[in-house]
C-alpha cells in the first residue's frame, strides 16, 4: 500500500535504543495523535475500500502520495492485495502514534524536517519532536508539502543529509 510512515519507525527506534545510530533524519513524521480522525477511520474505510481496486482512484491516490509514475503499476498491484483490516490498522496506527518519552535519552544527532505547506498537526508534530530529541535541529522546507523532499527531490535530500553529517 506504500503507506508506511518511516519517520514514526525512526522515532520509535530512537526511543527504544538510545545509541542505535549516530545520525538520523526525520521528515514529515506525525507524532500528534489525531483522535477525531481515528474515530472515523473504520466507517471511512468501509465506504472507500472498494475504490482501491479501481485504476482511476488508484491513480488519484498515487498522485496524492507523490509517487513517481514509473512506480505506479507496483503500487496498484500492492494496493489491490491489502485487506480492509490491514488498511484500517495502518491508518489507525499512523493517526494515533505518540512519541515515547524515552526518546529524550537518545544520543543521536537528528535532523527534523517539515514542509511549509503541510497540515497544522504535522507542523505541531515537528515542534514536539524537536522538543523531545535533545541533539536535534529542525528545518521548515519552504514551498514543500508532505514528504516532498525525499520523494521528489532525492538528490537534494541526500545532499542535505551529507551536509548534516559533515560529509559535504
Amino acid at each position: 500500500m506504500w503507506f508506511i510512515n518511516w519517520g514514526q519507525i525512526v522515532i520509535e527506534s530512537l526511543s527504544i535504543r538510545e545509541q542505535i545510530c549516530e545520525y538520523s533524519i526525520i521528515e514529515s513524521a506525525l507524532v500528534k495523535p489525531m483522535r477525531y480522525l481515528n474515530k472515523i477511520i473504520s466507517p471511512m474505510i468501509n465506504l472507500t475500500y472498494p475504490l482501491i481496486k479501481m485504476k482511476w482512484y488508484s491513480k488519484l491516490q498515487a498522485r496524492q502520495l507523490l509517487l513517481p509514475i514509473e512506480q505506479y503499476e507496483l503500487y496498484y498491484k500492492d494496493s489491490c492485495k491489502i485487506s480492509k483490516k490491514s488498511l484500517q490498522n495502518i491508518l489507525s496506527s499512523n493517526s494515533s502514534f505518540e512519541i515515547n518519552e524515552t526518546i529524550n535519552r537518545n544520543k543521536s544527532k537528528a535532523l527534523i524536517l517539515v514542509g511549509e505547506k503541510e497540515i497544522k498537526s504535522m507542523k505541531e508534530s515537528y515542534n514536539i519532536i524537536l522538543d523531545n530529541i535533545p541533539e536535534s535541529i529542525g528545518e521548515v522546507l519552504s514551498n514543500y508539502g508532505h514528504g516532498e523532499l525525499s520523494q521528489l527531490h532525492p538528490e537534494q535530500y541526500a545532499n542535505m543529509l551529507l551536509k548534516f553529517i559533515g560529509k559535504n
